[in-house]
């Protein structure tokens, strides 16, 4: 059996594996980290709601998936899925990923090294947690 084959893959692991990296090595920046945690966040937003409407006897399942993150944070906050102070984490991460995607201005962001890591390292420790969390509800 191979040591690949014995350990458990999840997401959150991911993250944390790429934010070591990004932490360590000046050659990786967090723009992988920032967008991959926006894509799960969105990943097991659809889930959580959809077992939610599921329950509810709703058929709104294959409509979740045209949702954006900002959406998907409103309803989970008004399902009372997260709390607040997760829905705002949920849109400040979202916020970074779009200033990643759809930079403006002349002004080059920085995504890697001290300052960087003391931006995103909390950020993407949020939303491991409440990926965490999605998963569980």
């Amino acid at each position: 059996m191979s040591i690949g084959a014995t350990l458990a893959y999840n997401e959150e692991k991911e993250l944390e594996v790429l934010s070591e990296m990004a932490m360590t090595a000046k050659e990786i920046d967090w723009k992988p980290v920032i967008i991959l945690s926006c894509a799960y966040l969105k990943k097991f937003g659809i889930l959580n709601m959809g077992d939610f409407l599921k329950n509810q006897k709703t058929k709104l399942g294959k409509k979740l998936d045209n949702l954006t993150l900002s959406n998907i944070a409103i309803f989970l906050y008004a399902m009372h899925q997260i709390n607040d102070k997760e829905f705002t984490q949920i849109n400040q991460i979202r916020k970074e990923r779009n200033r990643i995607i759809h930079p403006r201005g002349t002004k080059i962001p920085i995504y890697f090294g001290e300052k960087a890591n003391a931006k995103y390292k909390k950020m993407v420790k949020n939303t491991i947690r409440i990926i965490s969390l999605l998963k569980s509800n």
